[in-house]
């Protein structure tokens, strides 16, 4: 038997992969039972496209980032950064980070202001 991660999971997200997949085997909109082939079909679209969210390719949303930090250096950029990408608090400063490491910010010292 399979086991499934439920960390940070909503029915509600996998109901429409669910009915998605009973529809192309067996024609109704009702989700699978449990425990069959179908079933867990669904469940591996539903992982398939989770991961691909997760994974997906953030490129162009981190040089904006960067662009955004940049313009902002002398102020708070990481607050700039937030407020112009309409991301919380975390997010901004997860996508600043994500950003030094992809080589569009340069790195920091504690203090030191640098775009």
């Amino acid at each position: 038997m399979r086991l499934f991660n439920l960390h940070g999971f909503t029915l509600n997200a996998f109901m429409p992969a669910a009915r998605r997949r009973s529809r192309e085997h067996n024609g109704t909109a009702a989700p699978p039972e449990r425990g069959t082939p179908e079933w867990h079909a669904a469940w591996s679209d539903f992982d398939r496209a989770q991961h691909a969210a997760k994974t997906r390719d953030r490129s162009d949303e981190l040089a904006e980032v960067a662009r955004v930090y940049r313009a902002n250096v002398t102020g708070n950029p990481t607050a700039e950064v937030e407020r112009e990408m309409h991301y919380t608090r975390r997010t901004a400063a997860r996508r600043v980070q994500e950003a030094r490491k992809a080589g569009l910010l340069p790195p920091t010292t504690p203090g030191k202001k640098k775009g």
